[in-house]
């Protein structure tokens, strides 16, 4: 998902990311091309706040495309930035991984050999509330859908926000090499 992103932004997007464990996959599969206009929000391990970063860049750069990807428990904590997204800042489109799940918590409780399913918990219909917020929303159910919306969001300007659903069943590869093991030692 994250690559199709990738291939359909131009190439002087500005693409943030909040924290989160998805934050680790789609970093995966931004090409390193983008490499000066990439940021990633992981500082203090908090979610929500890549939505400080999207709205400064957008508010810095208005002539420059902000495609802001976000996990769906950070939209929750942050949900009312995607106002703040809504009234001030029409160059930026949000991306929700939606696992449905605490992502990183998910994968810790499982290496940890507790019930990983305490962090599921059920999403609400980010595409539809978005517009509330003045925000247009649509959700994507396939690669094709990103590279349409993405391509529609470019072309019409936003403010826009795709909700797409992600497996939590997926481990970024920083979680598999180096945070479950790690987890795993201290069962």
């Amino acid at each position: 998902m994250t690559a199709a992103i990738d291939r359909a932004a131009p190439d002087d997007a500005l693409i943030v990311t909040d924290t989160g464990h998805f934050h680790g996959i789609a970093a995966s599969f931004i090409g390193p091309a983008r490499a000066r206009h990439f940021e990633v929000q992981a500082e203090f391990g908090a979610i929500a706040q890549g939505f400080g970063m999207a709205i400064g860049a957008a508010l810095a750069a208005p002539e420059r495309k902000v495609l802001f990807l976000s996990g769906d428990a950070g939209l929750m904590q942050g949900l009312q930035d995607l106002d703040t997204i809504g009234r001030f800042t029409p160059n930026v489109l949000t991306v929700v991984y939606n696992d449905e799940s605490l992502g990183a918590e998910f994968h810790k409780l499982g290496a940890k050999g507790l019930v990983r399913e305490k962090a599921d918990y059920p999403s609400p219909d980010f595409a539809a509330i978005a517009p509330l917020l003045g925000v247009r929303g649509s959700r994507a159910r396939s690669i094709e859908d990103i590279e349409q919306q993405v391509a529609a969001f470019l072309e019409g300007g936003g403010p826009a926000l795709i909700g797409a659903r992600i497996s939590r069943r997926v481990v970024s590869r920083q979680y598999r090499e180096e945070i479950m093991p790690q987890l795993a030692k201290h069962k």
